[in-house]
Order: C-alpha cells, then structure tokens, then sequence
C-alpha cells in the first residue's frame, strides 16, 4: 500500500463575498509528483496557503503521513517538512550564495559563525544534490532568475523537506533550465520528497507529474492519473465543459481602415515579436496564464517598460511610447491591476484622486484651486455613479468598487482615446463588476478604444469583440467574439493549441 505523505480532508475556507474551498480532499503519496491545476481564482493559492500554515481553515483536516496537524502554522509546517518554493524568491540580495543556502543551519566555531565551513557545505550541496557548479562567496543579487531559484532550492533541501511545493517554478526559465529543473524533481522523487506542482502550462504538467488534481470555483473536480488521461480531457473538466454566452448588447462592427493603435515588432527580454491592431471603439482583450506577457505588453505601450518597438502608430501617426508623459500626450490612459499600491492614492481625498494627472490645469501660480478640482470630481462622481459622503471624502474609507471607479474617472479626466486596463474587476464584489462592466462597454460605444486583460473567462466574453491568447511572452492566436469558448481560449493559454501566425 502507497504511504500518503500528505492529505486533507473536507476543508473548507471562506472570506467575505466568497467561499474559497468547498470539501476539498487533497493527497499526495510519498515520491508522488502531484500536479494542481484550475484557472485563476479555482482555489489553488488557498489550498497551499492552507498546507504551508498560513491559512487557518474554517473546518476541515490536514495531515502529514498518519499525525493530523491541529494548529498549522508556518513555522510547524517548516518544521514538519513542508517547503514551497514560490515564483518570486524571497532571498536577500546581500547575502553571498553560501549564507542563503544555509541560513536556518549556521555553524559557529566559538561565539563566531564559521563561515568557511557555511560557504563550503553550501558547495557540496549544490554540486552533489543539484549537480551544479556555483561559487557560494557569489551575492545572491548578481545571479539570474534561474539561478536563485536554485539557491532556494538548495536552502529547502538542507532542512531535508519530506514535501515540497513548486508554484509556477517554470516562469522565467529557458528550456535548458526547465530540464535541469526537472531533472532536481526527479532527484527528489527518487528520494521519496513528496511533490506539488502547480502550473499552467500542460506540457511540464503531462511531462514532470504522475497525478493530477483540478480545482474549480474552489472544488475539486477530479483526481486522476495522468497515464490515464489526455490533454483534452483536463482542459475539458477545468472549462466545465461550458460555451460561452455573449452578453453584450451592442454589435460591434470593425471598420478596418479606423485603427486605433498599430504594434509591430515589440520586443523584450520575455516579449517576442508581438504585432497586433487595436480599432476605434473596439474592445480588445488579452487573455493567458499568470505571467504569459499581457501585464508587460500593456506597461511597454505605456511606457512603464524598457522594450523595443519596431513600428507604432497611434490613430495612423507614428509615434514613440518610451515614457508614461508620451502615451498620456498621445491619448494613451493606464489603469494597473494593484489599485491599492499603483492606482489610488489612499491618503487623499477623492477630488485629489481624480484630478491628480491634470493637477496644472487645477493650478494657478503654484497653488491649487480646489473649487475647480472639486467642479470636474463631481462631474465624473455623477458620470460613474461613484458612491462616497462627496469629493472631499477620504478615498481609503470608499469601497473597493468605488475607489475602481475613482481610478477610471482619474483617466477621464485626461480625454484618452485608447484606454489600457489590467483586470479591472479585481477584488470588487458582482454589483460593482456589473456597473463597471457597463462603464466599459459605454466608453467603447462612445468610440474608446480599449485593450482589456483579465483573467477571467466571464469578462472575455461579457465585454470583449476579439481576443488575443499569450503563451510564454508570444502570440498563440487571435479569436473574434463569435468564435470563443472556453476550452479554445484554455488550449492556446495553457495547452498544445498550435502557435498562429501573428508572430510570424
């Protein structure tokens, strides 16, 4: 009989306005691979959050072997074997290899740390369980992506994990380093780690795990062997086998000589030759997995990020776009996905929210006028149906949806013509999704044109006339309104669809 290495049973987890997981039962054998898959918001962050003590459920039970675990936290689950090892690192940059690896194993020689003695157990361990050649006197902050990684790898097998958790471990890493990666996976299985493996691409999950769980709307859907199923299968049972239903009211006919925006030829380090039109009052969405380039297209076109452009024009004038002062003067507007930490300003009053890209046009001689500020704010507080005490109201006491609404009145202000908004429903409850939603589809109507990246397959088809699929910083295809459903778009984000000929 297969020793369980770990398992859950009937947890469940919820926070306001959502039920996260449902009676999930979890379990991963010892040596096992187990991949963990859904689409964003299935409930797998809070599943792992749950196993690695940072989460307390609000009923159900966990175990590790035969012991159940009462009181997780993070620092018992470290100490009960379960290590994770998260897409964005948490070494510090300051820190030579050696010290990174060995943190939590310290050796002292007298009241001192013996740090020869630190920085060669460092190299041993990664030359005979890594099979890599790093000199551990090396900070931390002059190694790449793929080499930190490593590093925290290191440091996770020096405390002899028994489970170990790898979240999107894949992101930045080329195809050399992902089979050095998974060439570590099966070191450690052969060892008897326990893994979980989390990730949207199908191609490491059907190479690298033996098993597989899907999660959705925070319920297990399946647990299965991956011998004994296919690709099809899985992104079937993640879909739900569902169609989508277009709920817009409009008919958006595409007048191809009316082009917004043009794109030829951006580039980056992640970024592959990605060429796409955005036309006048059309809504343009970009739809993949975490991490695919959506985020990095939107903030090289409005100059947040270095990239090079072949060729831009925006309403058929050709343009640079290397600074946000450049989008904003060429009628570009931003609205990024953290609200708290990128769009609102918590410390001022709405007025001050809304008028803060054209604060000279509220000022005279160096002071502003807040009457003026106050006359504009109101116009857009009725325009958006913005739900606050007034414009002098705190921004911070208004509620999520209202403090969306706040950040897209902002960019009113400045009259854009070509509107760029990364999830803009993020965190907000269904009634502000809906008004927002109409927001969108009014401003499109009106003949804005916007490039709208969500995650979330009900906004695709709610709001957008043509959709754009990324896959690992390229063009996987392009699909119109009338041609979408959910099993396509999760084919060419996360599975085998072929590369169309966008990048070509």
């Amino acid at each position: 009989m297969d020793e369980t290495a770990i398992r859950t049973e009937k947890l469940n987890i919820a926070f306001p306005g959502v039920k996260a997981l449902t009676d999930v039962d979890f379990s991963v054998k010892k040596g096992e691979v187990r991949a963990l898959v859904g689409k964003n918001g299935a409930g797998k962050s809070t599943l792992i959050k749950i196993i690695t003590g940072m989460y307390k459920p609000d009923s159900g039970r966990l175990f590790i072997g035969d012991r159940e675990v009462k009181h997780a936290t993070p620092e018992l689950m470290t100490k009960t074997g379960v290590k994770a090892i998260y897409q964005d690192n948490d070494l510090i940059p300051y820190f030579t290899v050696g010290e990174s690896i060995m943190l939590k194993k310290e050796w002292t020689k007298g009241p001192f740390i013996d740090k020869k003695k630190v920085h060669e157990t460092a190299r041993t361990i990664l030359s005979e369980k890594l099979g890599v050649d790093i000199d551990p006197y090396t900070p931390v902050s002059e190694l790449n992506v793929s080499r930190q990684q490593l590093i925290q790898i290191a440091a996770c097998l020096v405390e002899e994990p028994k489970i170990m958790i790898f979240d999107e471990p894949t992101a930045a890493l080329s195809v050399k380093e992902i089979e050095k990666l998974f060439s570590i996976i099966n070191t450690l299985k052969k060892d008897g780690v326990s893994i979980i493996y989390i990730s949207h691409r199908f191609g490491e999950v059907f190479k690298i795990a033996d098993s597989i769980t899907i999660l959705m709307d925070g319920m297990k859907v399946a647990d299965m062997n991956l011998a004994d199923t296919t690709e099809d299968e899985v992104i079937s049972l993640m879909a739900g086998n569902e169609k989508f239903n277009q709920a817009k009211n409009r008919k958006y006919i595409r007048n191809e000589n009316d082009i917004a925006l043009s794109i030829r030829g951006l580039q980056n380090d992640f970024l592959q030759n990605i060429n796409f039109d955005l036309y006048k009052g059309e809504i343009l969405g970009f739809f993949g997995g975490e991490g695919m380039g959506q985020q990095k297209i939107a903030k090289a076109i409005f100059g947040e990020l270095n990239a090079e452009f072949g060729n831009i024009t925006v309403f058929g004038k050709e343009t640079r776009l290397s600074r946000p002062a450049q989008a904003i003067k060429n009628g570009i507007a931003y609205i990024p996905r953290n609200r708290l930490e990128e769009g609102i300003v918590r410390g001022f009053m709405v007025r001050e929210n809304v008028t803060l890209p054209k604060l000279r046009a509220f000022s005279r001689l160096g002071f502003i006028n807040p009457g003026a500020e106050e006359t504009v704010a109101v116009e857009h507080i009725k325009k958006l149906d913005i739900k606050t005490p007034g414009p002098s109201a705190q921004i911070a006491n208004l509620s999520g949806g209202n403090q969306q609404k706040v950040v897209l009145a902002r960019w009113m202000v400045t009259e854009p013509r070509i509107l760029i908004l990364d999830y803009p429903t993020i965190g907000i409850d269904v009634r502000a999704k809906n008004e927002v939603y109409k927001i969108l589809l009014d401003l499109a109507e009106k003949g804005m044109s916007l490039i709208l990246i969500t995650p979330e397959y009900e906004e695709v088809a709610m709001l957008c006339d043509r959709v754009i699929v990324m896959r690992d910083g390229k063009i996987t295809k392009e699909l119109n309104a009338d041609e979408l459903s959910e099993y396509k778009l999760l084919s060419y984000a996360i599975g085998s669809g072929e590369e169309g000929d966008k990048n070509a």
